[in-house]
């Protein structure tokens, strides 16, 4: 599928957050950010909320990015709840993984969020990527650990 993806810039010397955003709370927990839902285990909460800016994902705390690129680690396009916090806490959980995740918000062209053409065993209709060119979306870049990812 063609697609390019933008990540944020920050300016030179800004003290700010990625791409000019405030500077991310210190390490506010999912729930006080209303990012704790998890469709897994509530399907009518489908995608789950997404956070308003990157951050990284450690444990149940969103934690301010330092990079937004992470050469040691897999990209992956995030697309539905894999773009929601408290969904992906659960996954790793559920896999044992504890590695915190890097979220990266990018500006995404060439790519759009459709539905899959079936009901999930989880209960939902789960989002899928589809190719339009004329598409921009502001999605997430999810940076797995290589023994993490997919």
């Amino acid at each position: 599928m063609a697609g390019h993806v933008r990540g944020p810039r920050r300016p030179a010397g800004s003290s700010q957050g990625p791409a000019g955003s405030p500077p991310h709370p210190a390490g506010r927990s999912l729930r006080s950010l209303g990012l704790d839902g998890v469709p897994r285990e509530r399907p009518l909460l489908y995608p789950g909320a997404w956070p308003a800016r990157s951050g990284l994902l450690s444990g149940d705390r969103m934690l301010p990015l330092d990079r937004l690129v992470h050469d040691d680690r897999v990209p992956v396009l995030a697309i539905g709840s894999n773009a929601c916090p408290g969904q992906l806490r659960h996954k790793m959980t559920e896999f044992g993984v504890d590695a915190p995740i890097p979220m990266v918000k990018a500006r995404v062209t060439g790519v759009d969020v459709g539905v899959s053409a079936h009901v999930s065993r989880m209960g939902y209709v789960s989002a899928s990527p589809v190719a339009a060119a004329d598409a921009v979306r502001a999605l997430f870049v999810i940076w797995l650990d290589p023994s993490s990812s997919p």
